[in-house]
């Protein structure tokens, strides 16, 4: 045997050494490059595979780029951040990489298009009404070619509440466009095994494009099936001056707050530049301990001829449990060309900033208007140049204050509207316009959604809290007055007997399949023996009997509901006597 290097056996063939080529310039006849470590950066930097010769117009099939590169070498788009394979013609077919803000995602298809994308780290809102918050933590997004389309149809895991109440939850919800979509939530017991397994069917809204807030209708616990009749009504507070906390509030809110209008500007000689309006921001929801704490931006003051500088306005917050909504004041008017800038810089989800003061054209006497401040869906406008006459003040978008108009030679400008909108400058020897005062606002749904009807075979409560009984319950329909509003009305010359005896009322009852009428009434003279007639769906399929009397003389009998809907009394009917009236009666029988 021959002896290899240095005296040791030869090396096998996979073992021999081979040159490492340094690289390949694109096109180059080598086919191979053999390496340890492969290193690539710079700009455009990634690996791209090519079918065929390389071209603007043969595309890769396959491309590893950094976050920069979204061109190969030829100037065919390719997709940044992540691996791609794609179909003739460039188009994504597969990715695996990171998406916006770094999150890690594998898309299927390509935007614009059907598309499936795994989200591992989702972390938006997904609240079950305003009563449980919750964070939606992984997704299977299922993207539509519907342009309307505002959130994805999801298959995602939920983590509901915290602590030993946190949930895990399984959720599958429609794709959503401005109106409502459908979700079901699979609910395991909480941490603290404290409550039970739930099935949930609803409907999905989104208040932002972004957060869901899921609504019960259908809800299926061990034992019981519960039926909800939706949320009750919401609830508004609005704080216009200093500060302070506000409490009893459920576990999310919307929030929101304009910052201060600044004081417009003043000068002796020439008009003065007005003041910026404040900035808009919102947190549509908020997290809350049950209550947050507040302050409201003051105003910012006007300058004074020949005494106080103008002043800007001051920023409103709202501060929950781990985010604090901040809507910047805008910045007061000072001289004849330097005007006020809008409130602006919040980093809040939703903010608008204030538009700007206006100016005055050199050496006139009209002041600059103030800018308007920024509203609920856009930013303020800008207040318009003072000239021989002051500039007129930025319109109000919706949700927000105007701004002041600057004042004429001589005059004092006007004060910006509330909320935060920006004073107008000062004409030639006036003052300057005060800003208008912030605001912050509070809305949410008070409470958990009520149980219409329920069937359990075992007492419990239900995931708000809500109890419910072991039995069947039905909904029964609300009591309608005789004579009201959109109710049948009384026959000639009769009325209800007055308070404090019951009104004449009639429903439905579901837990005895019957419709009941109760009430007291009194007759004037020519009055018959009807007394008023039920509308469709509450006749009955042949004449039925309930009690009467005549309370006067005490003499008791009976009335008839035809079955025309028409309630006939069959005792004799004295103007003046008070009658009563009550019983239930079938439908079907």
């Amino acid at each position: 045997m021959t002896s290899g290097w240095g005296g040791l056996p030869p090396r096998r063939p996979d073992q021999a050494y081979h040159p490492v080529a340094v690289g390949a310039a694109p096109g180059q006849a080598s086919p191979n490059v053999i390496a340890r470590i492969v290193i690539i950066y710079g700009t455009n930097q990634g690996v791209f595979l090519y079918q065929g010769a390389p071209s603007s117009s043969n595309p890769p099939v396959l491309s590893l780029t950094g976050p920069s590169t979204t061109t190969d070498p030829y100037g065919n788009p390719v997709t940044p951040d992540g691996y791609t394979v794609y179909e003739p013609g460039g188009v994504q077919a597969i990715f695996v990489g990171l998406a916006a803000g770094n999150i890690p995602t594998i898309q299927v298809g390509t935007s614009g298009s059907s598309l499936v994308t795994i989200n591992p780290d989702v972390s938006t809102p997904f609240n079950i009404t305003n009563a449980i918050a919750g964070t939606l933590q992984s997704a299977l997004e299922l993207t539509t070619t519907d342009a309307n389309q505002m959130i994805a149809g999801l298959l995602g895991s939920v983590l509901l509440n915290s602590g030993t109440s946190a949930k895990m939850t399984t959720v599958l919800t429609s794709p959503l466009n401005n109106s409502t979509g459908a979700a079901l939530a699979l609910q395991c017991e909480n941490d603290g095994g404290t409550d039970t397994a739930v099935i949930t069917l609803g409907t999905i809204t989104t208040p932002d494009d972004e957060t869901e807030i899921f609504s019960p209708i259908l809800a299926l616990y061990p034992y019981a099936l519960l039926l909800y009749s939706g949320a009750s009504g919401q609830t508004t507070i609005t704080k216009t001056s200093g500060s302070g906390t506000i409490s009893g509030l459920p576990a999310t809110v919307k929030a929101e707050a304009w910052g201060g209008g600044g004081g417009g500007g003043t000068a002796a000689n020439f008009g003065a530049a007005g003041a910026g309006g404040g900035e808009y921001a919102q947190e549509m929801s908020l997290a809350t301990t049950g209550s947050v704490t507040y302050a409201v931006g003051a105003a910012g003051t006007g300058g004074v001829n020949g005494g106080a500088a103008s002043t800007s306005g001051a920023s409103s917050t709202i501060t929950g449990s781990a985010v604090t909504v901040t809507a910047h004041g805008g910045t007061r008017g000072v001289s004849t060309d330097t005007p006020g800038g809008g409130g602006s810089g919040s980093a809040n989800t939703v903010h608008y900033s204030g538009g700007s003061g206006g100016t005055t054209v050199g050496g006139k006497p009209g002041g600059g208007g103030g800018g308007s401040s920024g509203g609920t869906g856009s930013a303020g406008n800008a207040g318009q140049e003072g000239k021989t006459s002051g500039g007129t003040g930025g319109f109000a978008v919706t949700g927000g204050g105007a701004g002041g108009t600057g004042g004429a030679a001589g005059s004092n400008a006007h004060a910006g509207s509330a909320p935060g909108g920006g004073g107008g400058g000062s004409g030639a020897g006036g003052n300057g316009g005060n800003g208008g005062a912030g605001q912050v606002r509070i809305t949410y749904t008070t409470g958990a959604p009520g149980i219409l009807a329920s069937i359990a075979s075992a007492a419990g409560a239900d995931q708000f809290g809500t109890s419910y009984p072991a039995e069947t319950v039905l909904p029964s329909r609300a009591w309608n007055y005789v004579g009201a509003a959109g109710q049948p009305a009384f026959a000639a010359d009769w009325a209800n007997s007055g308070s404090p005896f019951a009104e004449l009322a009639f429903r439905y009852s579901a837990e005895t399949d019957m419709v009941e009428i109760i009430g007291r009434v009194t007759p004037s003279a020519g009055a018959g023996t009807t007394l008023f007639t039920l509308p469709a769906g509450y006749l009955p399929a042949s004449d039925q009997s309930i009690f009467a009397e005549n309370l006067t003389t005490a003499v008791a009998g009976q009335a008839t509901v035809e079955t025309t809907g028409a309630v006939v009394f069959g005792l004799g009917i004295t103007a003046g006597d008070a009658y009563w009236i009550g019983g239930r009666y079938s439908l079907t029988i």
